[in-house]
């Protein structure tokens, strides 16, 4: 019994989701309040399309007021402009955006919208 619990905390301990990702010198997070879109159907599909883009790490869109947006990407996989056409797709746009470099991909995405 000591032996598999020494096993299962070995296991534990190397498990490679807990070690911390690698950080990127090309990361970023970009904050928004996306424009011209209220339906909370079309606001996932937008939430959706972003986390499909390569390059992109996280993304979240709310569907409550403001429709705020987070994005974290990678700029060496993707640009604002790539990420400006799955709102332009939507029939919307991203306004009020804040773009800065990160260090390491965040566990949790709050907005600076509320």
């Amino acid at each position: 019994m000591k032996k598999l619990v020494q096993i299962l905390l070995f296991s534990l301990i190397t498990a490679s989701w807990l070690t911390p990702q690698p950080v990127m010198a090309s990361l970023k997070r970009a904050d928004m309040v996306v424009a011209g879109s209220s339906c909370a159907a079309c606001l996932i599909r937008i939430e959706k399309r972003l986390k499909a883009r390569p390059g992109v790490l996280k993304a979240m869109v709310s569907v409550y007021r403001p429709y705020a947006a987070i994005v974290v990407y990678d700029t060496a996989k993707t640009s604002m402009k790539d990420l400006a056409k799955v709102f332009a797709a939507e029939n919307a746009t991203a306004v009020k955006v804040i773009d800065h470099e990160i260090a390491e991909v965040p566990v949790l995405l709050l907005p600076l919208y509320k």
